[in-house]
This record gives C-alpha cells, structure tokens and sequence, in this order.
C-alpha cells in the first residue's frame, strides 16, 4: 500500500480529486471519508490529512501539497520519502528547505521537475524536465505527459497530482491522466 500525505489547508476539493485520480489504479482510502483509523484491507492508496488525526508513527511515501496550507503550522517532511509540492509558494519551500528525502517542484518555472508546457483548455501538458526514481525504485524519464483535469481544478492542483501518479507508478492512459472525476 501507498500511504499519502496531505497537509491540512488544501485547495478545496484536493484530496477528492486525488483519490478520484488514483482509483483507476487501486483501491483508495482517505481518512475524510471515515471516522475511524483503520484502513480497510486490500487498498492500494491512502491518503492521510496531517493535523486531521495525528498518527506520529505514521510513514509516507508521499507528502503532497498544491497549496502552503496556511496557518496550519509548519510542515515535517522527516517523515515521508518523496515531496511533491507546487513552487509558487515560498512558505512552502522555506518549511521544506533542509529535507533529507528528494522534493519535486510542480509548476510553470523551466527550473521546476514537472512543469507546465502547454495549456490547451480542457487538456494540460506537463513536462517532466529530468528522470525521476518512483516508488518502485525505476526511473521515469523526461517527457511530456498529458493531463485532463476536471472542471475548476486548479494549474498546481493538477500539476502535483500529475506527479503523484508519475510517482506512484502509475500506468499512463494513451489520452493521458485523468485528475479528478472526469
């Protein structure tokens, strides 16, 4: 199992639009959609809000943020192995700064990993500028993916969940990834 983490503060919809993305490729579980802790057996994903229940054992693949989440506190990425978090905020990157584990910048900058190449309306090219190692330990090289994000998702919303799919491995769709419930 993936285990996903989200600071709380997101864009809204975030979390929804991630595991609505990750379905095609397992079973996914949030702890926004269940009182409890637990996560039910056989799932491929989870999706864990930080500061929604502290969990302080807890490790995560993945510490996805699209949004600086403020006035939620600072951010620990001693406990995730990937960082994926949108460039334009400088909150976010002063939280992150000094990080062990490798962080991907998502944006519109040539200086971030996954970056925005072209913008065609209903469908986003995102360049993935260098190799990056996912989850399984192989390498995804530079190339362009296509993303079609669903209605009001937002440029760095899409841009972040496109990496964690990247990341996780997932398989790409010939018409691209979809981000949301499209």
């Amino acid at each position: 199992m993936t285990a996903i983490a989200v600071p709380c503060g997101q864009p809204s919809g975030f979390i929804d639009m991630l595991a609505a993305s990750l379905m095609p490729y397992g079973n996914v579980y949030t702890d926004t959609t269940a009182d409890n802790g637990d996560c039910p057996r056989g799932s491929s994903f989870r999706i864990h809000t930080l500061g929604r229940s502290e969990q302080p054992d807890a490790r995560y693949a993945i510490l996805a943020a699209a949004d600086c989440a403020a006035g939620h506190g600072t951010i620990s990425p001693a406990f995730c192995t990937r960082l994926v978090f949108a460039s334009d905020s400088a909150r976010l990157r002063r939280a992150l700064a000094g990080s062990p584990c490798p962080a991907f910048c998502c944006g519109s900058n040539f200086s971030d990993t996954f970056a925005l190449s072209s913008n065609e309306g209903d469908r986003l090219w995102m360049s993935v500028q260098r190799s990056v190692p996912t989850l399984s330990g192989e390498f995804f090289d530079p190339a362009e993916v296509a993303l079609l994000p669903e209605a009001g998702c937002g440029l760095h919303t899409a841009l972040v969940i496109g990496a964690v799919l990247v990341l996780c491995g997932c398989p790409m769709p010939d018409e691209g990834f979809r981000i949301g419930r499209i």
